[in-house]
């Protein structure tokens, strides 16, 4: 069965129609690529700053159990934020290996 003329020409009003709004968007990021960057950058600082508090926790209570002020606080403070960075190490390897 024949398509008919006029629903010919509206398939390719639409066609004409997709192009120019895709192609009006330019290289604008869509909405949920933003968001996830949001989420990325969100869970990013979370990740730092939460190893940094433990480690700080730790310390403190080590420095008040043993009483070697400041010295606690300060090696743990460290190692928290070395647990910081490890974690968003960690976290960008598997969205790398995801992509894969």
């Amino acid at each position: 069965m024949k398509e008919p003329e006029d629903i010919k020409k509206l398939n390719a009003k639409i066609n004409e129609f997709k192009q120019e709004h895709l192609n009006s968007k330019g290289s604008a990021t869509s909405p949920s690529m933003s968001s996830a960057r949001t989420v990325t950058g969100l869970q990013i600082s979370a990740e730092l700053i939460a190893g940094v508090l433990v480690g700080a926790g730790i310390g403190y209570l080590i420095d008040n159990l043993f009483n070697i002020r400041p010295w606690g606080l300060a090696v743990f403070l460290i190692f928290g934020g070395l647990a910081g960075i490890l974690n968003i190490y960690k976290t960008f390897k598997s969205n790398d290996d995801n992509k894969e």
